[in-house]
């Protein structure tokens, strides 16, 4: 009711205000006998800022209403709080290495969960290969080599319906081969005689196989047999 000098109306023109919100049945009814009577807010939404009241539940055509003069019914009208998301810096991954867990939900800014409700993550693009979304977190192992970026975007989704978005790129780097050699305890050379081949293999097929044969001073890149010039080890 509006009270007018103290005394509470219970006749005259009457506001039935609605809260007008999915579940929700409140109302409020107040009661005016002056010629109009200002209107106000009496409810709240959790996750949802008061937009204003309008004689229509979903039309805004008509515009926000502040005074009225007759018997009404007025309808709240909600938004939903918004909120972004952090920049992530650029991701430099190596080929064949599990990449650090990236949480999503650290990009939150304070307070986003208590103003928007819970918020799930989404990503929308290809995750290099080796890499996946799950729960809110990116993580794997990088599968190929991608020295170009490859750029996604997370979505953030609030309970009250806002989105948020921000991109992430991620670059892989070749790993640095580790190398087996097909004899482990050693090669003998001698001199003025052709050495057998020497077979060196790579663990992973991110790089290239290169190898030199050291014959004292000399060195010979990328053969795969060479031919002592000196005595010596």
């Amino acid at each position: 009711t509006i009270n007018e000098g103290g005394v509470t109306a219970t006749t005259g023109n009457k506001v039935t205000y609605h809260a007008n919100y999915e579940n929700s049945t409140e109302t409020e009814i107040q009661y005016f006998t002056e010629n109009t009577a200002t209107i106000e807010n009496l409810f709240t939404r959790q996750y949802y800022t008061f937009k204003g009241w309008y004689t229509d539940a979903t039309s805004e055509t008509d515009g926000a209403i502040t005074e009225v003069s007759t018997t009404t019914d007025l309808y709240a009208h909600w938004e939903p709080n918004t909120f972004t998301l952090n920049s992530l810096s650029e991701q430099t991954l190596t080929y064949g290495t599990a990449m650090q867990d990236i949480t999503l939900s650290k990009l939150l800014p304070e307070n986003a969960v208590t103003n928007c409700g819970t918020i799930t993550f989404s990503v929308s693009g290809d995750l290099p290969a080796g890499l996946t979304c799950e729960n809110g977190v990116i993580s794997g192992t990088p599968k190929t080599v991608n020295t170009t970026g490859t750029t996604v975007t997370i979505t953030a989704t609030a309970a009250n319906t806002s989105t948020a978005t921000q991109t992430a790129t991620f670059t892989i780097a070749p790993a640095e081969p580790a190398l087996a050699f097909g004899q482990t305890n050693g090669y003998e050379i001698t001199y003025g005689e052709q050495a057998a081949s020497i077979q060196a293999t790579s663990d992973n097929s991110s790089g290239t196989v290169s190898y030199a044969y050291y014959t004292n001073q000399e060195c010979t890149t990328g053969q795969t047999s060479t031919q002592p010039t000196d005595a010596g080890s």
